[in-house]
């Protein structure tokens, strides 16, 4: 009866390492499904989208285009790109905090406009004094309210940044700098 328990017991060990073995094998099959999948997945040609850059396009212009053509496009782009300003470049604070600013986003510009000013305290450290909201095209702003702190009575040195928005996205394009002096007056 010790035999039969004996070759039992064996027999369960031979049961139990044949099922680890197999196992072991469906793991090892499995991983090396998933690798040969990574592989064919980063190495097999995928379709080009309709989006991608066309690798035979070439930079310029056609050759049947006249130089007329050619400089009429170009004068196009870069009138796109030009970004107009116009501010006060002697700024007057009165008492109240009203300022004579006579911002402009002039019609011919493509972006609305933000404006900061800034000015310089008497202890050099820089301090906004103004921040407008977005100014569209063929807007202005003559006079305002101070947004930053009052200065003291005084002249100081200023300057307006101007931010180039573009109205559909909200992105900022650009930015131009003018210097200009603010008077608070007492």
């Amino acid at each position: 009866m010790e035999r039969s328990a004996l070759e039992e017991l064996e027999q369960s060990l031979k049961t139990k390492k044949k099922k680890r073995k197999r196992s072991l094998l469906l793991l090892l099959l499995l991983l090396l499904l998933i690798a040969g999948g990574i592989v064919a997945w980063r190495f097999w040609p995928q379709p080009k989208s309709q989006y991608e850059l066309d690798a035979d396009a070439l930079a310029g212009f056609l050759s049947t285009h006249t130089q007329e053509e050619i400089e009429e496009e170009l004068n196009r782009i870069i009138d796109k790109g030009r970004f107009n300003i116009s501010i006060n470049p002697t700024v007057t604070v009165q008492p109240d905090g009203m300022a004579n600013f006579m911002i402009e986003n002039v019609p011919a510009n493509h972006y609305w406009m933000q404006v900061t000013i800034y000015y310089q305290d008497t202890d050099g450290t820089e301090r906004e004094l103004y921040r407008s909201g977005m100014i569209q095209q063929g807007y202005f702003i003559e006079d305002a309210e101070i947004t930053g702190d009052m200065p003291s009575p005084g002249t100081y040195n200023a300057r307006a940044v101007f931010r180039a928005v573009q109205p559909e996205s909200d992105e900022e394009i650009g930015q131009s700098v003018a210097t200009m002096v603010v008077q608070v007056l007492e």
